[in-house]
């Protein structure tokens, strides 16, 4: 997990510079045109261009080595859990399964490990990534103007505000999702089970 955090931060280093090797590059193409010339210019200008594509290889190279370290230390976890609830389900009294719907079991066991495992792999990559690029993206943008960085933070409580009443009202929904879908699992597994 250690080395995936290190190289999801190199791969947004690489990804956040890439724009800017563009921009000095069109700086540089500007300055060709403004002179007349493309003596002195031109080697420059591939030198950035150059960078920009590194920038990019690099960013998909530890990407694509960052998400495999993610999906081993999940693939771990999910194991580990479902060898805990397994432990667990051997473990509970007669009585339990008596009082609960299979599907219901049979859902949280399959499911909800499933859907854990979804938001492990997808979730750690996407919120540590997000975390590095705003810091990265952040500084990049003092660097270059402080008056427009001023602007973009301005826009920001706004889209916490439409992010935050999307996710109240996801949360709702997706429970209703995982209680129908465990409904559904104990009525197929109720009335369609024996039948194979």
């Amino acid at each position: 997990l250690i080395f995936s955090v290190i190289f999801i931060l190199l791969a947004t280093v690489a990804y956040s510079l890439a724009p800017l090797f563009m921009g000095f590059s069109t700086n540089v193409l500007a300055d060709i045109f403004s002179a007349g010339k493309a003596e002195g210019y031109v080697t420059k200008f591939l030198s950035f261009l150059l960078l920009m594509v590194a920038a990019y290889a690099l960013n998909a190279i530890l990407s694509y080595i960052a998400t495999c370290l993610i999906v081993h230390v999940t693939e771990n976890t999910i194991y580990d859990l479902r060898k805990d609830i397994d432990k667990k389900l051997s473990k509970l009294p007669l009585n339990y399964y008596d009082t609960n719907a299979y599907g219901d079991i049979l859902s949280r066991v399959t499911n909800d490990v499933d859907t854990v495992s979804g938001s492990l792999q997808q979730s750690i990559y996407q919120i540590l990534n997000a975390v590095f690029t705003i810091l990265i993206v952040f500084l990049i943008m003092v660097s270059v103007s402080g008056v427009l960085t001023i602007v973009a933070l301005a826009i920001v409580p706004v889209a916490v505000y439409i992010s935050a009443k999307v996710a109240k009202r996801s949360k709702v929904e997706f429970d209703k999702q995982q209680e129908k879908t465990g409904e559904l699992n104990g009525y197929v597994e109720e009335y369609y089970g024996g039948h194979v």
